[in-house]
């Protein structure tokens, strides 16, 4: 009995159980349920997301350009409107 006890001291000593290797073991086992009872999100949401956001720069791009349309626009009305009113 001895040296069973011996031996599994020894094995124990070469490949400690760290926590790293609890932890990783634990999430490894439970991540599925712990992601559907908490709502965590998962990397098909970040590509979800990540799309939307590409969707949304490219919304902001277009409404950039209108907005340098309508001022250029607000300018030559601008410019239209002192010149009519110069003419009076």
């Amino acid at each position: 009995m001895v040296g069973l006890t011996e031996r599994v001291s020894a094995f124990f000593r070469e490949n400690p159980i760290t926590t790293e290797r609890k932890v990783n073991q634990y999430l490894t086992e439970h991540l599925p349920r712990l992601a559907k009872e908490y709502k965590l999100a998962t990397k098909k949401d970040a590509a979800q997301i990540d799309g939307k956001i590409k969707e949304n720069t490219e919304n902001l791009d277009d409404l950039e350009d209108w907005m340098e349309n309508t001022q250029d626009r607000i300018k030559g009305l601008k410019g239209r409107v002192a010149t009519l009113e110069a003419g009076k």
